[in-house]
């Protein structure tokens, strides 16, 4: 049987994973949001105004979502002189999954 340190040591562990799995999910139900981490998956490095005529939205549309993807730890913007660029965190286990994962649909269909 667990002693009392034990059951609150697991909650929290339980709990700081969940609110990242949480945020990467929250942040990928968004089918524009989907859409957009695909295209950057595939396409690395793209700046916001092409993400922007791609999705045919504005950049403020397009930062905002970059914003939220970034938040779930899925990306970072870079500035790039003028324009601001995004990359996939490859280096994130979590992003390592995700990205296997939309191979195989992809491999499979």
């Amino acid at each position: 049987m667990l002693c009392k340190s034990k059951i609150g040591k697991l909650k929290k562990e339980l709990t700081e994973h969940e609110e990242k799995i949480i945020a990467v999910f929250a942040a990928l139900s968004d089918p524009s949001r989907y859409q957009m981490f695909k295209l950057l998956a595939k396409h690395e490095g793209l700046c916001t105004t092409d993400i922007a005529r791609v999705f045919e939205v504005t950049v403020s549309a397009v930062s905002q979502q970059m914003r939220i993807l970034e938040m779930a730890g899925l990306l970072r913007k870079l500035r790039c002189g003028q324009m601001m660029c995004c990359k996939i965190k490859k280096d994130n286990p979590l992003v390592k999954c995700l990205m296997k994962v939309l191979r195989e649909v992809h491999k499979n269909n």
